[in-house]
């Protein structure tokens, strides 16, 4: 930068200081506002895309060893949540820290006999979260739980948990059988032509789902009964998705 440039900065710095000091309240602030917006704003975005870049170097360190989502639960609240997350750390011997965290997203509302704007969101979220992995386990009343079952999205519990669990729990196991893919496109197209119900699976009913008591911290997260618990296929996390099904069952 030349001399005569750093004059003629100095120079429209010290007269911007003296309209400053010549103006008083509201005018000294419009005046501000008016003339530094540009500026500000970008700033403002500077500062924006630092705090999301240092929450996505943030995130990627976590390990997160479990997420599970509660369908139309009551809410996103972290201390509601903590009994459940801190009593199944214990249970499965994870020491959570800054690092390591067990999820739970209780934001999803759905109800698919009505798919509402809610209801919507809440699928399109849903499937997102299977497709990235990020869904170990789904906790939701019984109406939700027929609608995914239906469509392939959990694990047999028969191939996941200990046969001597399926024993015990026997009466609280939730059978459904999947739609093939051409039940399935029968049903789409019956949909396109407003009609409302759905043809029920031809196939062999298999234990998807787990009725899990409504005790403890579930009280506090599902109000509704019965809360019902499945394993994703997508789970990233199998085994300790399986360790929290059994965690709510013992």
């Amino acid at each position: 930068m030349s001399n005569t440039d750093d004059l003629s900065l100095k120079g429209r710095f010290h007269e911007e200081i003296r309209k400053l000091k010549v103006l008083k309240g509201k005018a000294r602030l419009q005046y501000i506002w008016d003339y530094y917006k540009p500026l500000m704003a970008i700033i403002l975005g500077i500062v924006l895309v630092i705090t999301i870049i240092a929450q996505m170097v943030h995130n990627s360190k976590i390990d997160t060893v479990l997420s599970v989502a509660i369908l139309n639960g009551a809410g996103f609240d972290e201390e509601s949540q903590e009994p459940l997350i801190n009593g199944f750390a214990e249970y499965a011997g994870i020491t959570l820290d800054e690092w390591t965290e067990v999820s739970i997203d209780s934001s999803m509302t759905m109800d698919p006999g009505q798919m509402d704007t809610y209801t919507m969101s809440s699928m399109t979220k849903i499937m997102a979260m299977s497709g990235s992995g990020s869904l170990d386990v789904m906790l939701m009343p019984e109406s939700v739980f027929e609608y995914y079952a239906k469509r392939g999205m959990f694990e047999n519990l028969e191939d996941v948990l200990p046969a001597d669990l399926m024993e015990q729990n026997k009466a609280r196991l939730r059978m459904e059988a999947q739609y093939t893919e051409e039940e399935q496109s029968e049903n789409m197209n019956e949909m396109r032509d407003g009609l409302e119900s759905e043809k029920e699976p031809a196939g062999e009913k298999l234990p998807y789902g787990v009725e899990v008591e409504r005790s403890g911290a579930l009280v506090d997260l599902c109000p509704y009964e019965p809360v019902i618990a499945a394993v994703s296929v997508s789970a990233a996390n199998r085994e300790n998705a399986v360790k929290f099904v059994q965690y709510l069952l013992h």
